[in-house]
């Protein structure tokens, strides 16, 4: 999202909440003294049907629930979306290749 935002001269930015915050990401403004404008929460599981499931608590609600790209539907995105800027999608099998990196 960030080279993304960074590209289009955006002054929106995506950071990684605290441990065990209710999202998991933070859309800032980097203009209004860094306020959080949006709250994105990611899962991933080994089936869309699963991740798409991980997403039906209340907790999630208002959120942007992001996944997988071939996870995506039902209320699932498969990418960060805001401010007229989208990040780049990420298929399951790449997430995982990319984590069993280390």
């Amino acid at each position: 999202y960030n080279k993304n935002a960074i590209a289009q001269g955006s002054s929106f930015r995506a950071e990684m909440s605290k441990p065990g915050a209710p999202a998991d990401a933070l859309i800032i403004d980097a203009r209004l003294q860094r306020d959080v404008v949006d709250e994105v929460q990611f899962k991933r599981y080994t089936t869309a049907r699963q991740t798409q499931k991980a997403f039906a608590s209340s907790k999630y609600d208002g959120m942007q629930k992001v996944g997988p790209r071939d996870h995506a539907g039902e209320g699932v995105s498969a990418c960060i979306d805001f401010g007229g800027v989208q990040s780049d999608p990420i298929a399951r099998q790449e997430l995982d290749d990319l984590t069993s990196r280390g």
